[in-house]
């Protein structure tokens, strides 16, 4: 059974592209990121959105507590976006 160059292409990035992402999750999960808060670096405070980056981590662990202290309207509000996309 012979290939189509087509057919490679898509197999490669049908395994690569899952392979790359997992290793950006992974590389997120284990060191966080990378990237600097313009805002935060300027001012000294946080903006909404690394309250809400904190908050949504501190949620997907389980840490309610936390991502209330976080981000308050991104704990309460995240349900009802939830529900809003169906």
């Amino acid at each position: 059974m012979k290939f189509s160059r087509s057919r490679w292409l898509r197999i490669l990035v049908g395994i690569g592209a899952p392979l790359l992402a997992l290793g950006g999750l992974f590389y997120l999960y284990r060191y966080g990121s990378p990237f600097v808060c313009v805002f935060y670096q300027w001012t000294g405070f946080y903006c909404p959105g690394c309250g809400a980056g904190r908050a949504l981590f501190s949620m997907v662990h389980g840490d309610f507590l936390a991502a209330l202290h976080y981000n308050a309207f991104f704990l309460l509000a995240f349900p009802f976006c939830r529900l809003l996309s169906y």
